[in-house]
């Protein structure tokens, strides 16, 4: 006898189909334990940075992957499985929501591969200066989601070069790190 029927009347559902034979959701790319809690990531990006959040931040538990398009856009590749990029793509930590003439980066969403941890080589412009460095970076999770808060609060507020917002990441994330957190306990 063949394994793992469901007991629908859909021949192809295996145990993950519900009685609907509608697939369930995909499970998040990290486990909800391993997730810093948001609050606290928003708190660490708003007391640690230089700028506030202005518009709706959010966490979405997917991992994103970005690509550059000729006309300067970007299209954008998801998955639920592999933090690796697809041919082509690179890892984004982030993404505008509601982009339009008025509010080009009007809001944030968060991916999973912004608030896990890591341990690289990242390129920025600190905050009041205007030379590009690359340096490397250890992160926890949280950290991690600091510096990606506090890159998307700097383009919130008009900063629209990646590596000048992500200077003010990187000296929020030093910042909350040297501090240990707690301006927000």
């Amino acid at each position: 006898m063949g394994g793992g029927g469901s007991g629908t009347s859909n021949p192809s559902c295996t145990a993950d189909c519900n009685p609907g034979d509608i697939p369930p959701p995909p499970p998040p790319a990290i486990p909800p334990a391993q997730v810093p809690a948001f609050q606290k990531v928003l708190c660490g990006a708003e007391k640690y940075g230089s700028f506030p959040k202005r518009y709706p931040t959010n966490f979405l538990n997917i991992f994103q992957f970005g690509k550059d398009l000729p006309n300067g856009g970007m299209t954008y590749a998801w998955s639920y499985a592999s933090n690796v990029p697809p041919v082509g793509y690179h890892v984004t930590y982030a993404t505008p929501i509601n982009p339009n003439p008025m509010f080009p980066n009007a809001g944030s969403t968060l991916s999973a591969s912004g608030v896990q941890p890591f341990n690289g080589s990242v390129t920025y412009i600190p905050p009041g200066t205007t030379a590009q460095t690359t340096q490397n970076r250890n992160y926890n999770a949280m950290e991690h989601a600091v510096m990606t808060a506090g890159h998307e609060f700097a383009h919130q507020s008009g900063v629209h070069s990646e590596r000048t917002a992500e200077g003010f990441g990187v000296a929020a994330a030093d910042a909350y790190k040297a501090d240990h957190g707690a301006k927000c306990p």
